[in-house]
């Protein structure tokens, strides 16, 4: 019941199951007290749903990579790509995704996790291509109020943005995605007909920069400047206006992300040690047995100021 290949390239190490892969959300201040409302699943090794402020509140469809030579070929992260997804160790649920394209030209590694002290997932990326001529960019398809179709996006081009990043509403719910490194370009559109993916089909170039798309299907994009060291970190968050999970998504980013990563890891350590050890009867060193004892406790609080994340078929509903 934890992950969902759906595909005959996907292996998975320690648990496999069927339907998706959720990454509960645990409390940095107090084993039982989560901070964050954040929710959110994997699926074809990429973040697929996202849920704030409670569980039955999906928030986007979906965050993916595009590679692309500008020439001749572009590939999507979801489609074109061997995926491998790793517990970052038992019982902690946070996950190493690695993603490597079918031709041999890149590989994009993602360590993620939900910030336990705000409403916000944090990824950090490394891009290594083996070839000088690759662009990067980013794609998200929002859902923001639980429903696709009354969307509005904007990009840090337009005069409704707050500030640098990617943003998306709908009534007081709001998000967010920035970067520790500059969007080159940016674009936001509609499904299907306006969107990155659409843009990159028709000349493996980046050429709309649409600063605005307002109630409908929209979908965000956006070139990444990337560092000789092929490393940088995204921020997905989530509040009441675009202004406030700018906000909530530059505190995340002002974190290290190590020390975050490790003081989420060290909280859920305290919870397992505290359970009754059965490791020993597992045919797998407790690998299946952590991580179930993991999701049980990301799912025992559901409401709006005390949660952890979910486990099984999350689904967004179907739309034109």
């Amino acid at each position: 019941f934890f992950f969902s290949s759906r595909r005959r390239h996907t292996r998975f190490r320690n648990v496999t199951g069927v339907q998706t892969c959720a990454l509960p959300i645990y409390s940095a201040q107090s084993p039982t007290a989560p901070v964050s409302r954040t929710w959110f699943t994997v699926a074809d090794g990429v973040l697929t749903e996202a849920y704030w402020p409670v569980l039955d509140r999906p928030q986007i469809r979906d965050l993916q990579f595009f590679v692309t030579d500008g020439r001749n070929w572009f590939r999507e992260e979801r489609r074109d790509t061997v995926s491998d997804v790793r517990w970052i160790e038992n019982g902690v649920p946070a996950f190493r995704v690695t993603t490597r394209d079918l031709a041999g030209h890149f590989t994009i590694e993602k360590t993620l996790f939900a910030d336990p002290d705000r409403d916000a997932i944090r990824i950090k990326v490394r891009f290594a291509a083996n070839r000088p001529d690759l662009k990067l960019f980013v794609q998200y398809n929002p859902s923001a109020g639980g429903t696709p179709m009354s969307n509005h996006a904007v990009t840090q081009d337009s005069p409704l943005a707050p500030g640098p990043g990617l943003f998306a509403w709908d009534g007081d719910e709001a998000q967010a995605l920035t970067a520790s490194v500059p969007f080159l370009k940016t674009s936001v559109g509609f499904s299907g007909a306006s969107d990155l993916y659409q843009d990159l089909s028709r000349d493996f170039r980046m050429d709309w920069s649409y600063g605005e798309a307002h109630d409908g299907n929209v979908v965000a994009g956006a070139e990444i400047a990337l560092p000789p060291s092929g490393e940088f970190e995204l921020a997905l968050a989530f509040a009441p206006s675009t202004a406030l999970a700018r906000n909530v998504a530059a505190a995340a980013l002002s974190a290290p992300f190590e020390s975050s990563l490790e003081r989420y890891s060290a909280q859920w350590r305290d919870y397992q040690s505290r359970l009754l050890e059965l490791s020993p009867q597992s045919l797998d060193g407790g690998a299946r047995f952590r991580a179930s004892t993991a999701v049980l406790k990301s799912i025992d609080r559901k409401s709006t100021r005390l949660n952890s994340s979910h486990v099984s078929e999350s689904r967004m509903p179907s739309s034109a």
